[in-house]
């Protein structure tokens, strides 16, 4: 990945936190009873939902390229087991895959339950709103904890990265469980 692309995917990561923290105090009772600040409350979490959802789908697509590229190698004849891509290869496109297609899926259930939190859906869809946001959760629980054990599986981490990555998981992992409990 480039670095304009890395930079491009975490400034959306970061705006699309702070739009979610700016609709989450919107969202405080002494707030939403201003149906203005309500609005506006739930259109930065659809705005913060979308910044999430579209480096899921970059990540997506370029996991499926990088294993696209393997397979559509022009005149790619391989003249012994030595020059097909090994299992580990393939195994770690299998892990990339696997988590970005759970954070998609967690990007969809949090834009489709940011939309249901829209007044005109009253009741309804408050309940169906936050049953979205839980199984997002679920999504974002399950996609830290496998980066949690994949990370850590791999020993070419210093002392130093696998404590801030474990506080840096911990917060994800918390955060989650957080949602869940609503």
């Amino acid at each position: 990945m480039s670095k304009r692309a890395a930079f491009t995917l975490a400034t959306s990561y970061v705006i699309g936190s702070v739009a979610f923290i700016g609709g989450s105090i919107l969202f405080h009772p002494h707030f939403s009873v201003d149906d203005t600040l309500f609005k506006l409350g739930v259109s930065l979490f659809i705005v913060g939902s979308v910044l999430f959802l579209l480096p899921a789908l970059y990540e997506w697509h370029a996991n499926f390229l990088g294993l696209l590229s393997y397979h559509a190698t022009p005149n790619y004849n391989p003249v012994s087991d030595y020059d097909l891509p090994s299992d580990y290869i393939l195994r770690n496109h299998g892990v990339n895959i696997t988590r970005s297609t759970i954070s998609v899926l967690n990007g969809i259930l949090f834009t489709i339950g940011s939309i249901a939190y829209w007044p005109t859906f009253e009741r309804v869809g408050v309940v169906t709103g936050n049953w979205l946001f839980r199984m997002g959760s679920s999504f974002t629980l399950l996609s830290c904890i496998w980066a949690f054990s994949r990370t850590f599986s791999q020993s070419h981490h210093t002392r130093g990265m696998r404590q801030l990555l474990r506080i840096f998981f911990f917060q994800f992992i918390l955060g989650a469980i957080g949602f869940l409990d609503t």
